[in-house]
């Protein structure tokens, strides 16, 4: 019988088999729901984008608003400008900010 590792008689080589394939259906059940993640989130991106060109396209056809539409439509554009801030940046899509330039030393 071989002396290496492979063939330990403590069974450490069936432990070490079963959390292999515990780990591989882990990595993939991860996968799938990053998968599903990105979906969803490519969703949302869509929704809140046909939502402000839909408002935006209807503050055009309409023209002057009256103050409580106008409020209607401010309110909703906050409204979708919180849940984007909740949604957060998942795809990487908004744009970097800008970075901070250090002011001048005040000698």
């Amino acid at each position: 019988m071989c002396q290496c590792h492979c063939s330990a008689p403590d069974g450490s080589l069936a432990a070490f088999t079963i959390i292999l394939t515990a780990l591989q259906r882990l990595e993939a059940l991860v996968s799938q729901e990053t998968d599903a993640i990105a979906g969803l989130d490519a969703k949302v991106t869509d929704l809140i984008d046909d939502v402000r060109a839909l408002t935006a396209a209807l503050q055009a056809q309409i023209g002057d608003l009256t103050p409580e539409a106008t409020a209607a439509l401010e309110a909703l554009n906050a409204k979708l400008d919180a849940f984007d801030a909740e949604v957060g940046d998942a795809n990487n899509s908004d744009p970097e900010p800008e970075p901070e330039v250090p002011a001048e030393p005040v000698i």
